[in-house]
């Protein structure tokens, strides 16, 4: 269950060198620490909960990550 989770997780690490912004400057823009920045995108925390997971395969869909429209993306 744990391929879904790392696949979001890869995609953000992927935006972020995209995007040229740095753990720091990410974190303090959504108002996280870089400590908490860095335990998402090495998988200490913000796992996907088993039951979402469960659900989500009993109905044969996945979660995927995907940029927002073009007016809402970072410049």
């Amino acid at each position: 269950m744990e391929a879904m989770t790392d696949h979001i997780r890869e995609e953000v690490r992927i935006a972020i060198v995209r995007q040229r912004v740095s753990q720091t400057a990410l974190a303090a823009e959504v108002g996280l620490s870089q400590h908490h920045v860095s335990a998402l995108l090495s998988g200490r925390r913000g796992r996907l909960p088993d039951g979402w997971q469960k659900v989500l395969d009993g109905l044969g869909l996945e979660l995927v990550v995907r940029p927002k429209t073009q007016e809402s993306v970072r410049q």
